[in-house]
């Protein structure tokens, strides 16, 4: 039932001038993605919980924007009126960099 549903769906997205298709399958329909592919879907992503597909329609490359890749970081350069600088060292790292010390950074969260 879902690859008729998906192929007439496409039909219609295709003949209403749509052009990009996200498909959303939850991890408990993890067992549609084979279909979806053999529609022309394409991985995108994943996340807990669900896997994201995309189908391009017209003709030429896909304009849907990639997924991702980046983290956002930040560093904080400290001087106090003495002209000290504030350094730390790393609670949980490596064994190469343990008791370096070093500026504060950090990992920007979600």
């Amino acid at each position: 039932a879902f690859a008729s549903m998906l192929c007439l769906s496409l039909s219609h997205w295709k003949k209403k001038g749509k052009k990009g298709v996200w498909l959303k399958l939850p991890l408990e329909q993890s067992d549609l993605v084979p279909i979806a592919v053999k529609e022309g879907f394409q991985y995108h992503h994943a996340e807990p919980g669900y896997v994201m597909l995309t189908y391009w329609i017209p003709e030429g490359p896909c304009m849907l924007p990639a997924n991702a890749s980046h983290q956002v970081g930040i560093g904080g350069f400290v001087i106090n009126d003495n002209d000290e600088v504030l350094v730390v060292q790393e609670k949980h790292c490596s064994p190469a960099t343990l008791g370096l010390w070093k500026i504060p950074t950090g990992f920007i969260h979600e």
